[in-house]
């Protein structure tokens, strides 16, 4: 238990009256969505820029899978056909490609769905998931710090209680340097929650788990660096989505991803200083970030699809080199956790055919390398 008047936000004090992330950089995105629709689609006749290639088997709730790819540039996947009854029979869940929506403005990526529905015989139902997101550059230090005062019980987090064990409400994860331990995300909730909130070091998941170049692209677009770059993230379903009546038409308007976070944080990730009161809620708020700033941000528009074709095929170009980098130092040390990176990249990318025609050229080069360093 810590004293008010404490500084545990160095170099942010406690009696600061701002937002701890005032001063960083920041913006807001859609990182995940999921659409209900209604139907049986219709894939006798497709338009000449419109590929759909049905996969030989489908999902372990619907039988029928395929990979739509429209301009040459792959731009959602679709199932159909459930295979449990209650979930009617007609249903068709489309899943809109990450680098999408953050290469797309959101009003032509609508403009594109709608005609993609209306070409295959869809109706739009609702939206089954959506996940929504403020990314804050150069923001380790204050993250962090929330983190580990929460984990330390220096901050409380208001609303009903949450369970905080393994598998449980609130899960911390992080890492040890040199005995230290440095935290790098908590989680609040439950993955089958209406809502769901993760805040973690983006730049370290894109590091270590799987890389975006169009991520780091819009970034960048907007005047965001790839440098410590903590997410605030919520994964919201189709029950939360209903409640708040968020409908198709609406969340493709820039201006309700803020909102549909500030009504996702309201009632369940509430900070309060502890000063011991007994009352959570009559303790003082701890200001993390202003909603009006992230409503500010002005964001850039993307019209080019080719443009998104080419970001995506650098995305997979770094990440090749990745490959043959960890597959050098694997060579090279004999270590398993490279071989375990390796893997890890060549699953997320689905590049082990690649990785099969190129393994035994690598070779002869580390080879070749090793020989003349020993000359």
């Amino acid at each position: 238990m810590i004293n008010s008047e404490s500084n545990i936000f160095s170099p942010v004090a406690v009696k600061y009256n701002g937002n701890l992330l005032d001063n960083h950089p920041c913006i807001a995105s859609y990182d995940y969505m999921v659409i209900n629709c209604q139907g049986v689609p219709n894939l006798t006749s497709t338009a000449d820029n419109l590929v759909v290639e049905k996969a030989d088997y489908g999902t372990s709730i619907f039988k029928d899978l395929a990979t739509i790819t429209i301009d040459g540039v792959k731009f959602c996947s679709m199932v159909w056909n459930p295979r449990n009854p209650k979930l009617g029979k007609n249903l068709v869940q489309v899943k809109l490609e990450n680098h999408v929506l953050y290469l797309l403005p959101l009003p032509e990526i609508k403009k594109v769905l709608d005609a993609f529905f209306d070409h295959i015989d869809l109706q739009v139902k609702n939206i089954s998931r959506l996940d929504v997101c403020a990314d804050f550059e150069n923001s380790n230090q204050v993250f962090e710090n929330v983190v580990r005062a929460i984990a330390t019980e220096q901050i409380r987090v208001s609303g009903r209680p949450k369970e905080a064990k393994q598998f449980g409400e609130v899960g911390f994860y992080g890492q040890t340097s040199k005995g230290n331990l440095s935290y790098q995300g908590i989680s609040i909730g439950k993955k089958s929650s209406t809502r769901y909130l993760r805040i973690y070091n983006k730049s370290v998941e894109m590091e270590k788990v799987k890389y975006k170049e169009h991520i780091v692209k819009y970034w960048a677009d907007h005047g965001i660096r790839n440098n410590n770059v903590w997410r605030f993230e919520y994964a919201l379903n189709n029950a939360f989505l209903k409640q708040y009546k968020a409908t198709y038409d609406e969340i493709f308007d820039p201006e309700y991803i803020v909102l549909l976070l500030e009504k996702a944080m309201d009632g369940h990730f509430d900070l309060k200083y502890n000063t011991g009161k007994k009352e959570v809620n009559k303790e003082k708020s701890v200001p993390l970030f202003s909603f009006d700033k992230l409503m500010k941000v002005k964001k850039k528009l993307f019209k080019c699809v080719k443009y998104i074709d080419e970001t995506i095929q650098r995305s997979i170009t770094s990440v090749k080199r990745q490959i043959k980098g960890l597959y050098r130092s694997y060579y090279s040390s004999g270590s398993d956790s490279f071989w375990h990176a390796l893997n890890v990249h060549l699953d997320n990318y689905e590049l082990w055919g690649w990785f099969d025609q190129k393994q035994d050229e690598y070779l002869k080069e580390f080879r070749k390398q090793a020989i003349k360093l020993q000359l």
